[in-house]
């Protein structure tokens, strides 16, 4: 977050140094040709950066995996077209569990490392279409289009089975809750009643110690 902030006030400071150009060139004496010419640079130059900026702001840095209010705004999409076309779709919430205690007793060095190493497992086993943002600390949202549940489960069983059967620094052993819903064309279904859903089922998942929710 601090990063983001700190592009974002780069940004600003440089669009608004470049402005004060652009007025500077405008009242100089230049010939017209001169002056389009040079006005017509900065704005390019400007555009490329304004494009980065949008393009670092989609995505977490750590892991690579969109942002979550950009995975949001995905999931949005998702649900206006599943009510446009009748598709079903999936949502799941994944947690790594206990990320605290690692990060406590054996460093933020290793917590990293794990996070960094189930956002790899979430891109290699989902589909290219899929939707993958880290929605916090230690939460990973996915979105599976036109997907109904056993499919969703089967892709998110091989993702914690990988997680699980690895052994990271330290001897660290990791676990993954999951929450998995199923949506539907319904024209009620929001992506706040979504995620509520979503959470609800990981919350089970922990609450039952067996890390998948099967209902």
């Amino acid at each position: 977050m601090k990063e983001k902030l700190k592009n974002r006030i780069r940004v600003e400071s440089d669009i608004k140094k470049e402005l004060e150009e652009i007025e500077k060139i405008l009242k100089s004496d230049e010939p017209q040709d001169v002056k389009f010419r040079s006005v017509r640079a900065i704005f390019n130059e400007l555009s490329e950066e304004i494009f980065e900026a949008k393009v670092n702001a989609m995505f977490e840095s750590r892991t690579g995996l969109l942002s979550s209010s950009f995975g949001e705004e995905a999931l949005a999409k998702e649900v206006e077209q599943a009510k446009r076309t009748g598709n079903k779709f999936c949502v799941t919430l994944m947690d790594i569990d206990f990320l605290k205690y690692i990060n406590d007793n054996y460093g933020h060095v290793v917590g990293t490392k794990v996070i960094v190493e189930v956002a790899r497992a979430i891109k290699e086993k989902v589909r290219k279409y899929d939707i993958v943002c880290r929605y916090g600390g230690d939460e990973f949202l996915i979105v599976f289009p036109n997907t109904d549940i056993t499919k969703a489960k089967k892709i998110v069983g091989r993702i914690k089975s990988e997680i699980e059967q690895k052994v990271f620094e330290k001897k660290v052993k990791v676990t993954l809750s999951i929450g998995v819903v199923e949506c539907c064309s319904d024209k009620r279904v929001t992506v706040e009643k979504i995620l509520k859903k979503a959470d609800k089922n990981l919350y089970e998942a922990k609450k039952i110690r067996t890390n998948v929710n099967l209902k």
